[in-house]
């Protein structure tokens, strides 16, 4: 499969593994195309959930390592350079929202790693959400669309979670767990893998403003100690 990478123009964690976790297990890109930063205007969450990552490599000299093409451009603006190179797969190692004009240039589509149940746990804070909401922690691998955090699902995975767990080490499960099913969401649709669509919207979340975050620390002990029952009630009622 021919395959274009959308990342970010900057040192950033799951943009380094991604593209080293594809080169390794070969199916190394053809093409990263970078996006420079753009601010959001998103605030600041209170409660830390992501590690401090002492050492990242911008994705340039890696690119350079691994020999992969790789262009500086705002990703809602490469239709033409996407056009001409005919892609069966992308997939986001870092992105904001792509356009469908985009989407509709990839052959097959646009593959996203999002660190939540699809379609119950959309949008931002998933790990906090799922807590809050009663969730099992999941990443899911779907073909995005021009709805957010929908599509057709390719995968689903559920994370375990003990007793011990800090909420980092919830988020770096997920992150491992991102790249070993992007990997295997790539063989699946090698083989002609089947997708599905959610027949519900379900919940799309905002980030978590501070009154949310203190009910969900106060949740969290409990939710841990039950979290067994809790995905077993979740799958259940699926």
């Amino acid at each position: 499969m021919k395959i274009c990478v959308f990342a970010y123009n900057f040192p950033h964690f799951k943009t380094q593994q991604g593209l080293v976790n594809l080169s390794f297990n070969f199916q190394k890109p053809d093409l990263i195309i970078a996006q420079n930063y753009k601010d959001l205007k998103i605030k600041n969450s209170k409660v830390k959930v992501t590690p401090k990552y002492s050492y990242l490599m911008h994705p340039i000299f890696l690119a350079r390592k691994l020999k992969i093409d790789y262009i500086v451009e705002d990703h809602n603006n490469c239709v033409s350079i996407l056009s001409k190179e005919n892609f069966d797969i992308g997939i986001i190692l870092g992105a904001r929202i792509l356009s469908k004009k985009i989407i509709d240039t990839f052959k097959i589509g646009i593959v996203n790693l999002h660190p939540g149940i699809i379609p119950f746990n959309r949008g931002l804070d998933n790990i906090k959400w799922a807590i809050k909401d009663n969730l099992p922690q999941c990443v899911t691998s779907h073909f995005i669309d021009e709805r957010i955090d929908l599509g057709h699902i390719i995968k689903h995975e559920i994370i375990n979670v003990d007793q011990n767990d800090t909420l980092v080490d919830i988020f770096v499960n997920v992150q491992s767990v991102e790249q070993r099913l992007l990997i295997e969401s790539l063989e699946s649709l090698k083989r002609n893998h089947k997708t599905w669509v959610p027949t519900s919207k379900g919940k799309y979340n905002k980030c978590m403003v501070k009154d949310e975050e203190e009910s969900m620390l106060e949740c969290f002990s409990n939710y841990k100690k039950n979290y067994n029952k809790i995905v077993e009630d979740f799958l259940t009622s699926i």
